[in-house]
């Protein structure tokens, strides 16, 4: 008889994590959470946030850490005063792995926003820049990441509103495109070369719920607008508000409270020929008490 050929078993699925924190504004130092008139609350500050994610990377290895715009522009003094250099170098030290523009990215002008994409360890990711290879060198539409094996999609989307927070001649000759066709290209593109997991990075946010307890909002728009086949977790920003939930069935969105005040965690477990099998998310407030602050920061930092 014919010897039987043994079938190769499917590859295992991966666990691969996304730690994520929306609208930092360069918030070194940590900040009170507590409620109006209750007693001090202090959370995030950089070097506390990089304890807080390397727990997170020790129990996953498998981990990527994410950045939604703004996370320099309209910074505390301590960050401000140094043209906003310290908070893209403690972005360095807490290993953040991509990020993409809001508004105040563009705060200081395009010859500044080149300064700090140059000084980041991390790429800048933006779809929907048109005139984007003109104004900055070393932003591109999406990044990939290899985790275990696994392409994962990066891709960045700045709010269309943008240009018209910032002072005129900011943005250069860069021209901000529709969001949900930009998210959609640049999704299917990744799928093309291989991505098994895509997650859109995004500068908008939810504005607040309606009667029905329902989200509303610049976010809400988007994730209801790209297609769910290509996008499997969308991460917010822009107008501080807690919020997770599911949009189109499958498609992950999460938003922080702003500064650091706020962390989230997001589980995907992924198998390498089909990509997300499930997903879930936590929320986390990085409260200092009883936290070792990252030593290198802390030096940094004072």
């Amino acid at each position: 008889g014919s010897a039987a050929v043994a079938k190769k078993p499917p590859p295992a699925p991966v666990n691969i994590q996304l730690l994520t924190v929306s609208d930092w504004h360069g918030q070194l130092e940590p900040l009170n959470v507590a409620p109006v008139g209750q007693p001090e609350v202090l959370a995030g500050g950089a070097a506390f946030l990089k304890t807080y994610f390397d727990e997170a990377r020790a129990a996953n290895p498998n981990t990527l850490t994410f950045m939604a715009g703004d996370s320099f522009g309209a910074t505390p003094p301590i960050s401000n005063f140094f043209q906003d250099e310290p908070a893209v170098r403690t972005m360095n030290m807490m290993g953040i792995s991509a990020d993409t523009f809001g508004n105040h990215n563009f705060d200081r002008g395009i010859a500044h926003l080149q300064q700090m994409v140059d000084l980041a360890e991390f790429p800048f990711v933006s779809a929907n820049l048109k005139g984007l290879e003109e104004n900055l060198d070393g932003v591109s539409k999406r990044a990939v990441f290899d985790i275990a094996g696994i392409k994962v999609a990066v891709i960045g989307i700045t709010n269309e509103e943008a240009p018209e927070l910032v002072f005129p001649g900011s943005f250069g000759t860069i021209e901000i495109s529709d969001s949900i066709d930009a998210a959609n290209k640049a999704a299917q593109q990744a799928r093309k070369a291989g991505a098994r997991v895509v997650v859109i990075l995004t500068h908008k946010g939810i504005r607040g719920f309606d009667g029905d307890g329902d989200a509303f909002g610049e976010l809400v728009d988007f994730a209801d607008g790209v297609d769910p086949s290509l996008i499997d977790v969308i991460f917010g920003d822009h107008t501080d508000f807690t919020y997770s939930d599911t949009h189109q069935g499958s498609i992950l969105v999460v938003e922080n409270r702003s500064k650091g005040a706020q962390f989230a965690k997001i589980q995907l477990t992924v198998n390498p020929q089909t990509g997300v099998a499930s997903k879930s998310m936590t929320f986390h407030t990085p409260t200092i008490a009883g936290v070792t602050p990252d030593p290198d920061i802390q030096a940094y930092i004072n």
